[in-house]
């Protein structure tokens, strides 16, 4: 099977490394009364974890981080339909259709599998 998704693990390691960067940076700030972006922690964490997976060409993490990037996408597409004014729907629009691109890919490569 060709894996297109080694691309994606490497951005996801950077997503989680900018992640960390960002909840370190604002540990000083949360203590005088800033925003916390301790949570941002989590997210380092996932990316990190699905980052690795799909670097080591799992087919799990490929899972993984297809389905959450097709909820993205699909809650981004709805949500902008019924709320957002016309300029930002755009915008929200093709970035909802770009994050259902990786669950797509899949889906064509588990059909080209099964013929």
């Amino acid at each position: 099977m060709k894996f297109p998704f080694r691309s994606l693990g490497v951005m996801s390691v950077v997503f989680s490394g900018i992640c960390f960067l960002a909840a370190s940076a604002n540990r000083h700030t949360a203590n005088l009364g800033g925003h916390n972006l301790a949570g941002f922690y989590w997210f380092g964490l996932f990316g990190l974890l699905i980052g690795c997976g799909l670097l080591a060409r799992n087919f799990v993490a490929a899972w993984l981080f297809s389905g959450t990037t097709a909820i993205i996408g699909l809650w981004l597409v709805v949500g902008s339909i019924m709320k957002v004014p016309f300029p930002g729907l755009l915008i929200n629009l093709g970035l909802g259709f770009l994050l259902l691109r990786p669950i797509w890919i899949l889906a064509r490569e588990i059909l080209n599998r099964c013929k």
